[in-house]
């Protein structure tokens, strides 16, 4: 009784269904398995009866009304949890091909999306993005997606307290990113990794009928959100030729497509570069992330400050104060870059644009 009730509630949309069935389903295997054992002698005497079979009122009126609220919460309706969604559009009956676009709400994960978006927007391909509540800040072609923000928590990291909660709001997430793809019956499924992925990706791995699935990597080394379903998803994209944390079973799978770039970022190619001189203002766009964030935030004013050092030298006593603001920073950040074990080498700095490797 109580596994066939746990199958039951598992099937249900709503999560309240799922949680509260789920609660009532356990006390009475509890109460069951604590009637059983003592019964046996393997604990002591309790007091507790058995469901629907021990003898006394109290119990049985207690245990009645419970089951029927088990009951009541798992029963089939036609219509039910219609009122707790907004309605959605029924995709199934379109003749355009429907995407499901999975990323974080990350620019890492975002970019990439929005890029595939915009491409597949011009072959007249339908898509909707799967994300979580940061991912309502970007703009461009993801403001013309149908958007559907998911419960998500991260994957690693955090106390004990706070994984429990991200345990709790992946499975949130799955319930409602499984009640999403069986309304919209989507083509395929493509997941751009972090966390806010990870349900989208988990569900559309494991619902019937099962639909094709992706996942791009955009680093060279496998982010934790996609190896959770690396193993069951049907191709993998990289950036790289190769990607670390792919398991050699999977190797089949991966398709090097590189990074999805945006169309702003295509344009700005075309454009001459500036003409430079010793009193020209130089503009330093820096980017990168995930992994490699931590390393630009060592190397690059390392990198500059042989610069801002001799600009400081020949300006006015606030230059020079900024200056010294900068080398103490650069040398700060030499020797953790050197406790890492990093060597950084900047560039003659006059007119030339300074550089730096690590």
């Amino acid at each position: 009784m109580v596994l066939r009730g746990f199958a039951r509630a598992l099937k249900d949309e709503d999560m309240f269904v799922i949680l509260a069935a789920a609660g009532l389903l356990a006390q009475f295997g509890l109460q069951a398995l604590v009637n059983m054992a003592s019964t046996i002698h393997l604990i002591p005497p309790k007091g507790i009866t058995l469901p629907f079979i021990s003898y006394g009122g109290s119990s049985l009126l207690a245990v009645g009304l419970g089951m029927g609220m088990v009951l009541a919460l798992t029963r089939r309706r036609p219509a039910a949890g219609v009122w707790m969604t907004p309605p959605f559009p029924d995709h199934a009956a379109a003749a355009a091909p429907l995407v499901v676009l999975a990323a974080g709400g990350t620019g890492g994960h975002m970019f990439p999306a929005e890029s595939l978006a915009s491409e597949l927007m011009s072959r007249g391909v339908r898509l909707a993005l799967f994300t979580d509540r940061r991912g309502g800040v970007f703009g461009g072609t993801l403001d013309a997606l149908e958007v559907h923000r998911l419960h998500a928590g991260a994957v690693a990291g955090g106390s004990l307290a706070q994984r429990m909660v991200s345990l709790y709001r992946q499975a949130r997430g799955f319930v409602q990113a499984r009640r999403l793809l069986k309304r919209l019956k989507p083509d395929a499924v493509v997941g751009f990794g972090g966390y806010a992925s990870v349900p989208t990706m988990l569900a559309a791995v494991s619902t019937a009928p099962r639909m094709p699935t992706v996942i791009h990597e955009q680093n060279a080394v496998l982010g934790r959100a996609n190896r959770l379903v690396v193993s069951r998803v049907d191709r993998i994209a990289t950036v790289f030729g190769q990607v670390k944390g792919v398991p050699p079973a999977a190797a089949a799978k991966v398709v090097r497509v590189g990074m999805p770039v945006r169309a702003a970022f295509l344009k700005s190619r075309a454009a001459p570069y500036p003409d430079l001189n010793h009193s020209s203002t130089i503009h330093i766009l820096v980017l990168g992330g995930s992994q490699g964030a931590q390393v630009f935030a060592e190397v690059v004013p390392v990198a500059l400050a042989p610069c801002l050092r001799r600009s400081a030298a020949g300006s006015g006593s606030r230059s020079n104060a900024a200056g010294r603001t900068w080398t103490r920073s650069a040398r700060r950040i030499a020797a953790s870059a050197s406790k890492r074990r990093c060597r950084c080498f900047s560039a003659m700095c006059r007119s030339d644009w300074p550089q730096a490797t690590c």
